[in-house]
């Protein structure tokens, strides 16, 4: 085919160049699209660019745009983390994106971004949210976009500000239901703690013993809701806690034959234990009832010739079974199990220990039973780093895993954890935008505010480490030192302004000249200080004679005026 094109057109003159593609993109439809197909837009341009039956190549400008916005929407295809709804909201766009290709070729680059970029980023943060109302308005949106571009092409600013009270309410749900998430995981983390707090009070006193039915009858569900309500709102060290547990402690021998409680450095007569238990079942209004008849039995115990002796027991097994508390320790039981499998396996370790340095805000990827990829963003870590909540993108909880099972998860590739550049389109932006806040921040503290020249604070630093490798490795840097010796006469004259315009032009002057090896910094006023690295007496030199010669052939004109500068120069070289 490129033979025949070659023989029907000499000098490439039947090449469709970009104005004709730029023509011919403003009369092709959208509604060609298959739905959840792509619009075939080089097939469209080809066909509309035929003369005489014969096919034209595309110049390379052209196809150069085209091919641009293939890949970009060919990217946006292939990421699995993006919800099929936005997929198909870009592919709306396709051809609207090609006429934007062809009136700015850099619409794409970071520094100058077209803003159906950001109306893209703004279409990916609504995943998930791409049914009902809000469906329809963004279908609307782009409507608007694909059928106003001709006619205005900056309808993309009106996009973006309609998308954006979209977004805005899509970031609020997120919000708040992981804000419900994690309030609901706080609780249940810290009723596990009163849980287990109670568990081992009780298992240390009560496992594989016979126990009194009666004092079963009180632990369940009285006293046992008691203790845990009591560790929830004054924790383990308070006098409460330790009376409460003090007062089993108390019954338990009063019930042992074989056990004297007046021995107890802790002893309470069995009528303050009975007014303790009563008060205490009262506390947490426990029912009259059944408070009353509990007490009188065990005060007839307590007080009565025959004791304890006699009475019906239950052996105990499992007391977190027992206290109705048996699901407390399944997941540490499920745990400790997948450690004693897996503990063994080097890979299976390192995911673990992988798992256990996830924080707030992370992605996983995790594959559903079908094969799938679906999104779990760490919502809320357990204070020991072992359990870990996930949400998907509108903050609702998808999993609850412990470490071991997610490093299970891992090794086996039914999980993955997301790093920075496998993030989604609009949320690898929000970490470049974080990124480049930290960039500024750096740069800020180390550089002139005005001239942007590196300040005298980096400049020492940097002459300390070229001091430190000149002792060390023997090198030779040159460190030197000019100021500007006409300045005060023109900062006199013009004002500070005049003086502050004098140090910008004159910097970005001095720039030109120099190269990666030196580093020129403002040290303060009209005064500049120069560090050659890896040079010798000589090359130095000939930096510094360079620098003066700029700064004398430098003509700074201010209102009219013309003035001249020279500079006074000194320099060093260490080693």
């Amino acid at each position: 085919m490129e033979d025949e094109y070659a023989e029907q057109y000499d000098d490439e003159q039947g090449l469709v160049d970009l104005n004709e593609v730029e023509d011919l993109l403003q009369q092709l439809q959208v509604g060609r699209r298959e739905v959840g197909g792509r619009i075939p837009v080089r097939e469209q341009i080809m066909d509309g660019a035929i003369v005489d039956g014969r096919r034209r190549r595309l110049a390379p400008e052209a196809a150069q745009s085209i091919e641009v916005v293939e890949s970009l929407v060919d990217t946006i295809e292939g990421d699995n983390l993006l919800s099929e709804g936005v997929k198909d909201w870009v592919r709306q766009l396709e051809l609207t994106l090609d006429k934007v290709a062809t009136k700015q070729s850099d619409f794409l680059s970071q520094s100058n971004p077209h803003r159906s970029m950001e109306v893209i980023n703004q279409l990916a943060k609504l995943g998930g949210a791409e049914t009902g109302s809000v469906k329809r308005h963004v279908d609307s949106i782009i409507d608007d976009i694909n059928d106003g571009y001709d006619s205005n092409p900056e309808i993309s600013n009106e996009a973006y500000e309609k998308l954006q009270p979209l977004v805005e309410r899509q970031n609020r749900t997120f919000t708040g239901n992981v804000q419900r998430t994690v309030k609901a995981s706080e609780g249940q983390q810290i009723l596990q703690n009163a849980q287990r707090a109670v568990i081992s009070e009780m298992d240390s006193r009560l496992s594989g013993k016979e126990v009194p039915e009666i004092l079963m009858k009180l632990l369940m569900p009285g006293w046992r809701n008691l203790m845990v309500n009591t560790h929830l709102r004054q924790g383990e060290d308070s006098g409460d806690w330790r009376k409460h547990v003090q007062a089993m402690e108390q019954l338990l021998m009063h019930l042992d034959e074989g056990a004297d409680p007046t021995e107890s450095e802790d002893y309470m007569p069995p009528e303050e234990l009975l007014s303790h238990i009563e008060s205490g079942l009262d506390s947490i209004s426990y029912e009259p009832g059944q408070r009353v008849q509990l007490v009188n039995s065990l005060r007839e115990i307590l007080t009565s010739e025959e004791g304890a002796s006699g009475l019906p027991t239950v052996e105990l097994d499992s007391v977190a079974e027992t206290l109705g508390l048996g699901d407390v320790g399944d997941k540490e039981t499920t745990r400790h199990k997948i450690l004693l499998e897996k503990s063994d396996h080097a890979q299976w370790s390192k995911y673990r220990e992988r798992a256990m340095l996830l924080h707030v805000g992370e992605w996983v990827e995790f594959l559903d039973a079908t094969g799938a990829p679906e999104i779990g963003i760490v919502a809320w870590v357990s204070e020991d780093s072992t359990q870990l909540v996930f949400v998907n993108r509108r903050g609702v909880k998808t999993h609850e895993l412990s470490v071991e099972e997610l490093a299970t998860m891992l090794a086996d590739g039914t999980a993955r954890i997301l790093e920075e550049s496998d993030i989604p389109l609009t949320d690898r932006a929000s970490h470049a935008m974080l990124q480049r806040m930290h960039n500024d921040l750096t740069h800020q503290a180390t550089h002139d505010e005005l001239t942007g020249l590196v300040n005298r604070k980096e400049f020492e630093r940097e002459l300390e480490v070229a001091l430190d490798d000149a002792k060390r490795n023997h090198n030779t840097h040159v460190a030197a030192y000019f100021d500007l010796d006409q300045f005060k006469v023109i900062n006199n004259t013009g004002g500070h302004d005049a003086g502050d315009q004098l140090l910008i032009e004159m910097s970005e002057e001095l720039t030109k000249i120099i190269d990666s090896a030196v580093t020129l910094s403002r040290l303060g006023g009209h005064e500049y200080g120069v560090l050659i690295s890896n040079s010798d007496s000589d090359a130095g030199e000939a930096v510094l004679k360079n620098i003066c010669e700029a700064v004398k052939n430098f003509r700074f004109t201010w209102e009219s005026e013309q003035f001249s500068l020279t500079a006074s120069c000194g320099g060093a070289a260490g080693r």
